[in-house]
């Protein structure tokens, strides 16, 4: 029950973070951050090579395409998209918390804690907003 209301919190987190992006005539915006999960991952992975966001825009998409894959359990994929948005933007303190969660989930032990310390350590509220 914890994991739905976690995973419930993160996608309104997701939600709310389209505005930041939104690149105004871009189509892919409204389907990367609303449509079904398929079709988030296909919009979001659009917007990534379109070369049209700016380092903290792509941060944000590489963020909400990662938290579809964990969705997935496709943790391998959710790792990988966490790192590029921590990558683009070291401070990211929700990419580095959600990226410690699937290494946790993926039994990464050691991992998962340094990167939830470090999350916690930029943002000591951060385990409230995932």
């Amino acid at each position: 029950m914890r994991t739905v209301l976690q995973l419930g919190a993160v996608m309104a987190l997701v939600w709310t973070a389209a505005p930041a992006v939104a690149q105004g005539d871009d189509p892919n915006v409204e389907a990367c951050f609303y449509e079904s999960l398929g079709e988030r991952i296909r919009a979001c992975s659009a917007m990534i090579q379109s070369g049209r966001l700016t380092s903290s825009g792509l941060a944000i998409v590489f963020y909400n395409r990662g938290q579809e894959y964990h969705l997935m359990w496709n943790l391998d994929r959710a790792i990988a998209d966490y790192s590029d948005a921590i990558r683009l933007d070291p401070n990211y303190a929700l990419a580095l918390y959600a990226r410690g969660m699937a290494k946790d989930r993926a039994g990464q032990d050691a991992e998962s804690k340094a990167d939830i310390d470090r999350a916690l350590a930029i943002d000591p509220d951060i385990a409230s907003k995932f």
